[in-house]
């Protein structure tokens, strides 16, 4: 069996395991409290869920018959597979019963992981399957940018330790820099003298190469 082919049945795998029996998440009516299990059945109509079933099956025969049509647009289509799981993750409610938004939450479950990996595998023998990876993470970040997925424990989370969050971000941000910076200056300068001054490049080379060492 060629690898391509292995890796196309891998990701359609992910996709029938995230689709069919794979928790989707996990409702808590507050941060300690024993949740509720649902999956793609609780999120959808049975017709709804079949029709999505059909539809990662014609994946695969678009895959292995027009890779070409794939690669170039259906590919960009499977992009938005994440995103729209994730709004779906986001709006479950239990029925019957009372929910208070501010303590309420939606955990993600192996199912959305599932998918996620599902969508970039299959996007690796398309074109630009790096871009299109980007592409998917940016449609999540922008749909937790509309507020749409408030519910979801992730982004409640986030919330809760913002401030800490971006004081150490920025933290790490100053101390990479700096390091760079530290190793950028000195070594264009070694690098324009190396040129400069052909005779000591040779100086040049050893001195770099047993600070590397060191």
């Amino acid at each position: 069996m060629k690898p391509g082919r292995i890796t196309s049945i891998i990701g359609v795998l992910f996709l029938l395991c995230a689709g069919t029996f794979a928790p989707w998440g996990e409702f808590k009516l507050n941060r300690v409290a024993r949740g509720t299990v649902f999956s793609s059945f609780n999120l959808m109509a049975w017709p709804l869920w079949i029709l999505g079933i059909l539809s990662i099956l014609a994946i695969f025969v678009f895959v292995e018959r027009y890779p070409d049509f794939f690669s170039k647009y259906l590919s960009w289509l499977l992009c938005l597979f994440p995103l729209g799981t994730l709004l779906l993750i986001g709006s479950y409610r239990p029925i019957g019963i009372m929910v208070d938004p501010t303590t309420a939450r939606v955990s993600i479950g192996v199912g959305f992981y599932l998918l996620l990996a599902g969508v970039i595998i299959l996007n690796s023998r398309t074109q630009f399957p790096r871009l299109k990876s980007l592409f998917v993470f940016l449609l999540i970040f922008l749909g937790f940018a509309t507020g749409k997925m408030d519910m979801l424990g992730l982004f409640k989370e986030f919330q809760n330790i913002r401030g800490v969050f971006i004081s150490e971000l920025n933290r790490h941000l100053v101390l990479a820099l700096s390091s760079a910076l530290a190793a950028i200056i000195p070594g264009v300068l070694l690098g324009y003298s190396g040129i400069r001054y052909p005779k000591i490049k040779e100086w040049i080379f050893g001195f770099v190469h047993v600070f590397q060492v060191a």
